[in-house]
């Protein structure tokens, strides 16, 4: 997972000329995530680590990047 995540990185910083500051992932692919890094800790300890923010959604099949310069809003899905 982590290294998949690498490389999607790697492919949009080579088109944009910068790195993206979002990852797009499901709830699923968070936890493999968290399991692959032996992570427990919070979203944002993982968004640190990562160095995004991170958007959970259920329309991710595969993990995927993008750049905002928008501030984001910390919301729960209801």
């Amino acid at each position: 997972m982590l290294s998949y995540i690498y490389s999607v990185v790697g492919d949009f910083e080579r088109r944009h000329g910068h790195m993206p500051n979002l990852l797009y992932i499901s709830t699923e692919h968070l936890n493999r995530l968290r399991d692959t890094l032996e992570q427990n800790g919070s979203i944002d300890d993982l968004a640190s680590l990562l160095g995004m923010n991170i958007v959970i959604t259920r329309d991710a099949v595969h993990p995927r990047v993008s750049w905002s310069d928008t501030p984001w809003v910390r919301r729960s899905a209801s």
